[in-house]
């Protein structure tokens, strides 16, 4: 009996461990975050417009106004399916989805702006390789 139990932990390990890799991945490629955000708009837009009955035009116009947190009001729901459906769009887009998008393009604006390029660092690293010998040089016994 222990042994199922450990085996089942181990797979659910394995299982948030692979879940983990996918969000990772996902969170770190732009490509992938636009197609996270133009399925959830689609999806959204689909289930708003069986919910609500409205045309396929309006309910993406629903959907992305909803996502981006505009929320103008010119479209509400008015099932209990349609107010669920819109609660998890604006939790998921202003929780997850915005934060995500902003944290890349951060990340992108940072790493472009202070990178060195290979030569600079092979450049660095001479330099100081220049300096450790002319400090040995000095005094080889307080370096070593």
């Amino acid at each position: 009996m222990a042994e199922n139990v450990t085996g089942n932990i181990h797979s659910e390990e394995a299982t948030v461990r692979i879940g983990m890799n996918i969000v990772r991945r996902i969170a770190n490629s732009p490509g992938l975050l636009v197609m996270v955000f133009l399925t959830t708009t689609t999806v959204s837009s689909i289930l708003y417009m069986i919910a609500e009955g409205t045309s396929f035009f309006d309910s993406v116009y629903w959907s992305l106004v909803t996502a981006t947190t505009l929320g103008y009001g010119d479209f509400s729901p008015q099932s209990v399916f349609g107010k669920v459906l819109t609660s998890f769009l604006i939790t998921f887009t202003l929780f997850v989805l915005i934060p995500t998008i902003t944290a890349n393009v951060a990340a992108w604006l940072i790493v472009n702006r202070d990178a060195f390029t290979h030569e600079e660092q092979e450049q660095i690293k001479d330099s100081l390789t220049e300096v450790l010998a002319l400090l040995k040089a000095e005094a080889p016994s307080k370096l070593d």
